[in-house]
Formats: structure tokens, C-alpha cells, sequence
């Protein structure tokens, strides 16, 4: 026991400035093993929580401390007095939850618990003059971190965001010293590149809500969408160049670890820029180019992340954040595939070796996060029809040169002659495999389908508008009987792809309770 305290205390400090340390005699009680006697559950959330997240990286655990860790977990969370009673622990205690246990956590958990932590915070009252200053400071950071992951929600699942934007307007940004923490050791330098990273990341959450209600609000007009996309470019601008310095400065100071951090942290900034550039493009005729374009460089800057990788701060859902919103330009290939594959196959080749890096990406952090391994399975197969989809339009294509070359005068192939026995026996087998191996894409493509298509508004939700939606409808008409099955995929998907093609989204709150 007296292990697992130690590693409980080192993760509170690492966990600044969203967590705090722990009450003396919580920690007296631990060390005692006097469990029952403590009465604020959520400080057993997080003791749990933290130690059976430590327990993949630690070889002393065998199965049934990790076992018993994850009964002991469960049991804390079902005391009501978790969910129901507002103090800044229960929020310290949900967010941990919602972010860095992935065993336990699905997208409509992740949702439910990062939205009761925001409600929890309301109700606690973030600025008050009553309050000390410590605890408003404490509160603001609170409040900014848990934004952050509501406005990232709010995108990547298509929900409505708890915190109005009036409400984040009207609170105040936390200071810059308030965010600046020591190194693990005490006797570092302190970490002021974190700092910066954590407020840019602040200050994107107030253009992210700006961002969802561009895109959701049903009085959108292009005036405003792209109002909304030169936000988020003046953002990233401003704060590549502060990040870049602060590292340069800094640099010569930090150790192994933080380098990394400063490394993944730079990624984490173009990483975002690409997604909210790319919800604002998709489906948008003047943006085409430029949405295909930054989908491509999303996907590929996955092969850079480290498996290792870690934030400068933890709380701010950045490894639920590398799972889910890499399949939004994802999708948007797929849906280009889809399209152009008949009058641009090249291009289209450039978007399926670019959503390639997916699949290729959780399988490494499949080793970390357990989500990974069950999201793979999804980009494979979306993969596997996009390339049924290219393979079929190079045969056609083949067919169609071969066939213009008789015309041209060409010699044909002297169909009387002999046949090879062989050569005959390879392409029917051949031919036997890809049709096998089609009929297996296509009834796991049946399943994912219905999870595919634009997203639903929720009760009190506007729907999502399709501005300046362009599809070139004249390579959507079929040519002939064989190609049956790629231009009917808009019925497959019980919608139209022009639809489909302004907003790809992927309903993952009935995706968790299927089986693949």
C-alpha cells in the first residue's frame, strides 16, 4: 500500500494544475489501509483510478492486484456522492476519470462525466467575490480545462457543448504564473513552455465554441464560417510563434522527459489547427482543395507521434483527442474516394495512402490504450472498400483502353486460340479470392453503414448546414451494371452523398453498444 500512495502522490504533483495534492489525512488514512474510514469517495476515485492506470507500465502487479484495483474502482464510482455532490474533488475525480482510465471509458461515458464535472463546477461558482483567491484561481483553471475537453467533445461526437459561450466570455483567463509548474524533481527549471501550451490551449477552446456554433447554428452564412476560419488561423499563427520561442528558450533547461512534452505539445497545436480547419472546409466548393489537402497532412503527421508520447499537461484529454478526431479527415478521404474515383483515380490513390496512417496508428497505441485496438477494425475496412472501390475502376478503366485500342485498329487478342490450362485455373482462383474477399469488406461495411452518415441534432440542437456544398454529380452516374454497387453506396448509407460528402460523421455513441 505504502507503493501505490507514493506513485498516487507523485501523479497529484504531475497533474498540476488541474489536480491538487491530497489532504494529510487522506494520506494517513491510506497508509493506515483504513479505507473505509474516509469519507470523501471521489479521493478514492482518484487513488484507484491513478493506480490501476499505473499498473500496465509497473511488472509487480499481477492479475489480481489489477483485478482488485478495478473491483475497488467500480465501487467508489457507485457511491452517488460522486456524481450528485458538487466539490472541486468530485471534478478533479470525474475529469481523471473521463481522460486517463481508458479500460473503463467509452465515448458515452467520456461525454456523461466531462459534462456533470462542468456542471459540477457551475454549481460550485467559478468567480465569486465571496471567494478566496486561491480557490478562484484554482476554480479558473478548472473551468478553462474542462472547456477545452467540452468544446473537443462538442466536435469530434457532434453534442452540444455544456458551458454557453456567454459564460466563457464572461470568465476571466487564469494568469500565466498560476500555470507555470516545477519539474518532477523539485530542482528543475520551471516548466514555462507548459504554461504557454496551456493557455494557447485556453484560448482555443473559447474559438472552438465559436467554431461549433458556426457550424451548427442554422443562421450560418459563409460570411461567418469564414469569420470563424480566420480565428482559428490568427490563433495558430500567434501561438506557433510563442511556443517556438518559449521552447527555444527554455530548451538548454529541460530534461529527456520534457523535451518530449515540448515535442508532442508543438505536434498537439498543428494537430488541432488541421481538425477545425477541416470542419470548416468540408463540403465548402471554394475549399476543396485546401480541406483534401490538410486531411492528408493530419493523417500523415500521426507517423510522427511517439507511442510514448506525453502532454505537458495531463487533463486535457489529448490521448482521447489522437483516438477519435484523426477519423474526421479520415472520413472526408473517404467520402472523396467515393466520389471521385471515377474521373480523378490518381488523386484519389494520394487520400487512401494518406488514411492509411490510421490504421497503422492505433495499432501501435494499441499497446497503451485499449480503445485503439477496437478502433482499428473500423479504419481497416473503410480502407479495404475504399481500395475494392479504386481496384474496380482500374479494371474498368482496362477494359475500356482495351476496347478503344480495337477500334483504334489495334490487334486484338486471337480469341480462338488455344487456351492455357493454367493460366485459366490462376484466374478463376484469382477471381474466386477477390470476390471472397469483397463479400466479407462489404457485410462488415453493411454493419458500419448505419453508424455513418450527418449527424442528428439533439433535442433543442439545430441541424448542421451544408454550405456551399459542391459534388461533381456527373461522375455519380453509373456506368453500366458493374459499377451497380459503387454508385448505390448513397443508399447503403440511407442518404445522399453530396449529404454525406458536406459532413462525415460517425455516430459512435451506437457504435460502443454493437458488436463488430
Amino acid at each position: 500500500m505504502a507503493v501505490w500512495v507514493r506513485e498516487f502522490q507523485v501523479a497529484l504533483q504531475e497533474g498540476f494544475p488541474l489536480l491538487t495534492a491530497a489532504p494529510e489525512h487522506i494520506v494517513t488514512l491510506l497508509l493506515g489501509n483504513r479505507i473505509d474510514d474516509i469519507q470523501e469517495t471521489a479521493w478514492l476515485v482518484i487513488f484507484y483510478g491513478i493506480t490501476f492506470g499505473n499498473m500496465p507500465a509497473n511488472e509487480q502487479h499481477d492479475a489480481a492486484d489489477k483485478n482488485a484495483t478495478r473491483t475497488n474502482l467500480r465501487l467508489a464510482l457507485d457511491d452517488a456522492r460522486v456524481l450528485l455532490h458538487p466539490t472541486e474533488v468530485g471534478v478533479q475525480a470525474l475529469t481523471l476519470l473521463a481522460c486517463d482510465i481508458e479500460e473503463f471509458i467509452t465515448p458515452s461515458l467520456c461525454w456523461m462525466l466531462v459534462s456533470n464535472a462542468c456542471r459540477m463546477l457551475q454549481c460550485l461558482q467559478i468567480d465569486n467575490r465571496h471567494q478566496d483567491v486561491a480557490t478562484t484561481s484554482r476554480r479558473l483553471i478548472m473551468f478553462w480545462t474542462l472547456n477545452a475537453l467540452d468544446q473537443s467533445l462538442a466536435l469530434i461526437f457532434g453534442r452540444s457543448p455544456t458551458f454557453h459561450r456567454a459564460m466563457i466570455k464572461a470568465t476571466p483567463m487564469p494568469g500565466l504564473a498560476s500555470l507555470v509548474m516545477r519539474s518532477p524533481t523539485h530542482n528543475g527549471p520551471a516548466f514555462l513552455f507548459g504554461a504557454h501550451f496551456l493557455r494557447q490551449i485556453f484560448l482555443l477552446s473559447a474559438i472552438m465554441a465559436d467554431v461549433w456554433a458556426t457550424l451548427y447554428d442554422l443562421e450560418t452564412d459563409t460570411a461567418r464560417v469564414e469569420k470563424a476560419k480566420q480565428a482559428t488561423e490568427d490563433w495558430y499563427r500567434e501561438a506557433t510563434q510563442i511556443l517556438d520561442a518559449t521552447a527555444l528558450v527554455e530548451q538548454p533547461l529541460l530534461n529527456a522527459d520534457m523535451l518530449q512534452a515540448v515535442q508532442a505539445g508543438m505536434q498537439y497545436v498543428r494537430f488541432i489547427y488541421y481538425h477545425l480547419t477541416i470542419l470548416l472546409t468540408r463540403g465548402c466548393e471554394r475549399s476543396s482543395e485546401e480541406c483534401t489537402s490538410m486531411c492528408q497532412k493530419m493523417l500523415h503527421l500521426l507517423a510522427e507521434y511517439d507511442p510514448n508520447f506525453d502532454d505537458p499537461f495531463n487533463g486535457i484529454g489529448v490521448l482521447w483527442q489522437l483516438l477519435y478526431v484523426p477519423f474526421t479527415p479520415f472520413f472526408v478521404l473517404f467520402g472523396r474516394i467515393v466520389s471521385d474515383c471515377k474521373q480523378h483515380p490518381e488523386r484519389c490513390r494520394q487520400a487512401l495512402q494518406a488514411m492509411e496512417r490510421l490504421p497503422a496508428f492505433l495499432k501501435v497505441m494499441s499497446g497503451r490504450l485499449q480503445q485503439a485496438g477496437k478502433l482499428e477494425p473500423i479504419a481497416i475496412t473503410f480502407i479495404d472498400h475504399a481500395r475494392s472501390l479504386l481496384d474496380k475502376r482500374n479494371r474498368l478503366s482496362s477494359q475500356a483502353r482495351k476496347a478503344t485500342g480495337a477500334q483504334d485498329g489495334r490487334p486484338l487478342q486471337d480469341l480462338t486460340a488455344e487456351s492455357n490450362p493454367d493460366q485459366d485455373l490462376h484466374i478463376a482462383s484469382t477471381r474466386l479470392t477477390d470476390e471472397v474477399w469483397t463479400e466479407e469488406t462489404d457485410l462488415r461495411m453493411n454493419h458500419l453503414f448505419k453508424f455513418l452518415g450527418p449527424s442528428k441534432p439533439q433535442p433543442g440542437q439545430t441541424p448542421r448546414p451544408t454550405h456551399d456544398t459542391h459534388l461533381d454529380t456527373t461522375s455519380l452516374e453509373p456506368g453500366g451494371n458493374d459499377e451497380k454497387d459503387v454508385w448505390q453506396l448513397g443508399d447503403q448509407l440511407d442518404m445522399t452523398i453530396e449529404d454525406w460528402v458536406a459532413d462525415p460523421s460517425f455516430d459512435w455513441f451506437a457504435w460502443e453498444q454493437s458488436e463488430l
